[in-house]
């Protein structure tokens, strides 16, 4: 009996350590496992689990209590794939925003599968991990390649995706889409007289005018230098696409300096719209840099614009 006495001591030893050893991975990882128990619609928690969601090592929960912790859209997208689970036996693995008890704000990744007995489910099992750095990293390079460090517009890559994305709608929905490329005017001059400080000034003013209220919802991007585009994806706003274009001159003019005869720094633009199924980015773009080209060569400060059929251009002035 002093024998097995001693083995149980042992024994009893070597779980509590592994019980610790497990507890430090958990708290390495900033992860945990559970266990969902398909009848009672309980689960229970690792001491990890708990960690995540700000609360004290507990006895478990009802699954309901559980799903509060996630806002309302990846609430349902979570119990789908749980209901999904138990009754198809289908494993999941998903990321998803998560408030913890004390209203952190966190990104966690939930992963589960079947416990079967004689073939049928009876639980789920799983892992749940917090990987809120590393979504928030992502989020940050993500912002960084997507924006321009100046301006705060969409960069060139953003753009770039954003028209492909809207040019396949557009043919689609057969509704139209018109790009407006614009470049500023004696920019040069200013970095040359003003430095490089007051370019940028510039640069973000021309940003600020683009993000403006009364131009909706259309992508406003810095593709280099002192050019800018401006994509146009509402329908009333592309029927009154020379209103807008004479809008933009008129707002898009920065004196510099004092005196009589101040340096303005002001806006030429080309427009094109986009003409049926066979055009693309790449049509768009050359058409447009054609159109702002041919604005510039006759006079700086205009704009021309090329409407849907390619027949004619229009060449517009400042409103007011």
């Amino acid at each position: 009996m002093a024998l097995d006495a001693g083995r149980i001591t042992r024994l009893y030893a070597d779980q509590q350590r592994l019980q610790r050893q497990f507890r430090q991975a958990e708290q390495m990882a900033a992860m945990g496992s559970w266990r969902l128990d398909a009848a009672r619609q309980t689960v229970t928690w690792s001491e990890g689990v708990y960690d995540i969601h700000d609360l004290p090592p507990g006895d478990g929960m009802p699954v309901a209590d559980a799903m509060s912790f996630y806002p309302p859209a990846d609430r349902e997208k979570i119990t789908a794939l749980v209901e999904q689970a138990i009754k198809t036996g289908a494993a999941y693995d998903v990321e998803l925003d998560f408030i913890s008890a004390r209203g952190v704000c966190k990104r966690v990744r939930a992963i589960g599968e079947p416990e079967l007995e004689n073939g049928r489910v009876i639980g789920l099992i799983g892992v749940f991990h917090d990987v809120t750095e590393r979504h928030e990293l992502f989020v940050e390079l993500d912002r960084r390649a997507n924006t321009d460090e100046v301006t705060h517009v969409a960069s060139r890559h953003a753009f770039v995706t954003h028209v492909d994305e809207c040019v396949e709608r557009a043919q689609q929905r057969g509704e139209r889409m018109a790009l407006m490329l614009i470049d500023l005017d004696h920019f040069k001059q200013v970095n040359d007289t003003f430095g490089h400080g007051a370019g940028d000034d510039i640069l973000r003013k021309v940003a600020q005018e683009l993000r403006s209220p009364w131009l909706g919802d259309s992508l406003a991007a810095r593709l280099g230098g002192d050019e800018f585009a401006l994509v146009i994806t509402d329908q009333a706003m592309i029927a009154q696409l020379p209103r807008v274009a004479e809008n933009l001159l008129r707002v898009l003019r920065f004196p510099m300096g004092r005196g009589a005869d101040p340096l303005v720094v002001s806006a030429t633009i080309g427009v094109v719209e986009l003409r049926g199924a066979d055009d693309c980015r790449h049509d768009l773009l050359q058409r447009a840099d054609r159109a702002l080209y041919s604005a510039k060569h006759k006079e700086r400060g205009t704009c021309e614009m090329e409407w849907s059929d390619g027949a004619e251009r229009q060449v517009l002035k400042a409103a007011g």
